[in-house]
């Protein structure tokens, strides 16, 4: 089912249900009982797994294998931080106990790379440690793989997306352009050799690459290849759009500026960037009356936020 048959997904419970109605051993049942929780896990059922976690911390946590404990620490992280939908907002005051969860996954298997990945994105979201030295760790564990899965490769190469992230928000800019050319090199030679398919965080990861290129090194010519493979890579939104017409714009190309503003408002139409470089270069290529709505429409924006919050 992980393959993609996600047919399979019940066929594999009604074995698990099987072994442990079979098989009421205790030190057997944890295992199926592990199994059948990350069940769970691929199912996106949030109130079964912490059904399961109970079951499991703290008293039987050792019963957990190192792949058990890394998918579940690894889910309920994406819980915790991450958004809910409507019908588990009320789950999550029960989502607890994430760190020492992380922190067994890692020490049943130290060499986990994503046990690491884990690790290093909830030091992002609580603001803890230094996530850069957690995340190189994590490109040195899965570098010591001999092979991986898909879902493994994607985390790989977003490792080095977050990694020079947390290089930028330092202002060390060499090393995270470093990391971000050598996330783009390890995509490109996946996609050409083994057809993996682009991801919106991939894309994030060519946005973030042109970022240095438009605002660090002026690079604009690079900026724009960059920004084009964003989009391309299904990372499509205002804000790319918005550099990739100023840049089409300070270029001369005009009707090239007012495609992209365009596209972009598409995203966001009450980007305010937005409204005043499409009126500014239709105004520039004479459509006037174009223009002037743009014009109009950002005023608009710009009155009703200053009827908000003047005192």
């Amino acid at each position: 089912a992980d393959s993609g048959d996600t047919t399979k997904y019940p066929l594999a419970k009604e074995q698990y249900d099987l072994l442990i109605n079979q098989y009421g051993e205790a030190k057997k049942q944890d295992t199926y009982l592990g199994r059948l929780m990350r069940y769970y896990i691929r199912m996106d059922d949030l109130a079964q797994v912490l059904q399961y976690k109970d079951i499991f911390y703290p008293q039987k946590l050792n019963a957990l294998s190192a792949d058990d404990l890394t998918e579940l620490s690894g889910y309920l992280l994406d819980k915790r931080y991450g958004s809910l939908r409507p019908s588990e907002q009320g789950l999550r005051i029960r989502i607890e106990d994430v760190r020492p969860l992380l922190e067994a996954a890692l020490k049943k298997d130290e060499s986990n790379p994503l046990a690491l990945y884990n690790l290093g994105r909830y030091s992002l979201f609580t603001h803890t440690g230094r996530a850069a030295d957690i995340f190189q760790s994590t490109l040195d564990a899965f570098k010591k793989r001999s092979r991986l899965n898909r879902k493994d490769t994607y985390t790989f190469i977003n490792t080095y997306r977050l990694l020079g992230e947390e290089y930028v928000d330092s202002k060390e800019y060499i090393p995270a352009q470093r990391a971000y050319n050598d996330g783009i090199a390890l995509f490109e030679s996946e996609n050409k050799n083994a057809s993996l398919e682009s991801t919106e965080d991939i894309g994030k990861l060519y946005a973030d690459l042109g970022d240095i290129n438009y605002f660090i090194n002026g690079a604009m010519d690079a900026a724009l290849d960059n920004y084009t493979q964003s989009v391309e890579n299904k990372n499509d939104n205002a804000s790319v759009r918005y550099k990739i017409g100023y840049i089409q714009y300070t270029n001369q190309n005009l009707r090239e500026a007012q495609g992209s503003f365009t596209l972009g408002l598409d995203s966001d139409d009450k980007d305010e960037h937005l409204l005043l470089a499409l009126a500014n270069t239709l105004s520039l290529l004479d459509s006037h009356w174009a223009a002037q709505g743009y014009y109009e429409r950002l005023l608009g924006i710009l009155n009703t936020d200053f009827e908000k919050f003047k005192v």
